[in-house]
């Protein structure tokens, strides 16, 4: 039997969200291992992931409302 719509939206959008926080996460613990200073470019992809936790957040809210 297939999930409904909606869950099936939820749980790609909570999937997604855990697995860009874990790459930005690595990404920061490599850097850290090699002894590397943090650039703008490790500031910016905090900055995007916020965003997209924050759409991932919003793809979950939206189906459950309809």
């Amino acid at each position: 039997m297939a999930l409904p719509l909606c869950t099936n939206i939820v749980i790609i959008s909570v999937t997604f969200a855990v697995l860009a926080i874990a790459a930005v996460c690595l990404r920061f613990r490599a850097r850290r291992l090699q002894e590397a200073k943090y650039g703008i470019d490790d500031y910016l992809i905090v900055i995007g992931l916020v965003f997209a936790v924050a759409m991932s957040v919003s793809n979950s809210i939206v189906p459950g409302t309809l």
